[in-house]
């Protein structure tokens, strides 16, 4: 299995290519912070903080709901699913999306 960072690299050419692009994603977007996280739910790079939101307890619940969608594309026959997730919080909204297989 590729690492999070190996699926980026056709588009990043190296980490530093990875971090200036979450940047801008960040900046595009007007997020607080954008994670690229693994598929066990663990952040491999990030860029800014959200200080007051607790990542810990979301992202297990939010990597079964990924998991969960992308059974489903597998049991539809997708070969390369792509998924979209939106998250309405009080003091946050949550998006989250797969790259890579």
């Amino acid at each position: 299995m590729q690492s999070v960072l190996e699926i980026a690299t056709p588009v990043c050419k190296t980490a530093g290519d990875v971090m200036s692009r979450l940047t801008e994603l960040r900046q595009e977007v007007g997020a607080e912070s954008v994670h690229l996280v693994n598929d066990r739910g663990e952040t491999v790079v990030r860029a800014g903080e959200a200080a007051d939101l607790d990542l810990d307890r979301i992202l297990a619940p939010l990597m079964s709901a990924h998991r969960a969608t992308l059974a489903v594309n597998q049991a539809l026959g997708s070969t390369s699913p792509a998924n979209f997730h939106h998250f309405d919080g009080e003091d946050h909204d949550l998006y989250l999306t797969n790259i890579g297989e």
